[in-house]
């Protein structure tokens, strides 16, 4: 049922309204075209370095990515406690 009424309703659209805007508005972008303005400000980019910065950046040795750490201390373990 709900296709039926989706396909329904797309098919008025487009031969009313139109499902797209003009070329000439996509290109321009869609805010400008009808809004008068950007969605996003986009003057106040630094674009003279990556977006996002690695917080830990890999180490070019391959082994010592791989290496348990030795930082992390034991957990002393506790003996079973029986019911008898």
């Amino acid at each position: 049922y709900s296709f039926v009424v989706t396909i329904i309703i797309l098919i008025v659209l487009k031969y009313t309204v139109g499902l797209r805007v003009d070329e000439e508005k996509e290109v321009n972008g869609i805010d400008v075209s009808y809004h008068g303005g950007l969605a996003y400000d986009y003057s106040k980019q630094d674009h003279s370095g990556p977006a996002v910065k690695v917080a830990n950046p890999p180490s070019n040795d391959f082994a010592s990515m791989m290496t348990p750490s030795t930082t992390v201390e034991a957990v002393p373990q506790k003996e079973p406690i029986m019911n008898v």
